[in-house]
């Protein structure tokens, strides 16, 4: 079995506050994702690495 998958639950399962949990660690993830994208982009492209 993959480690992990066992305690995980169904989307439908969650509570509101679990749903909004989930969703702001996703923000925050991808901001952080988009934050390393833009500085090694930053170098060769400036402007776009300011968006």
């Amino acid at each position: 079995m993959i480690p992990g998958i066992a305690s995980r639950r169904r989307f439908s399962d969650l509570t509101e506050q679990e749903v909004l949990a989930l969703a702001i660690s996703s923000e925050e993830d991808d901001a952080r994702i988009y934050r390393q994208y833009a500085e090694r982009l930053r170098k060769d492209y400036a402007a776009s690495a300011k968006v």
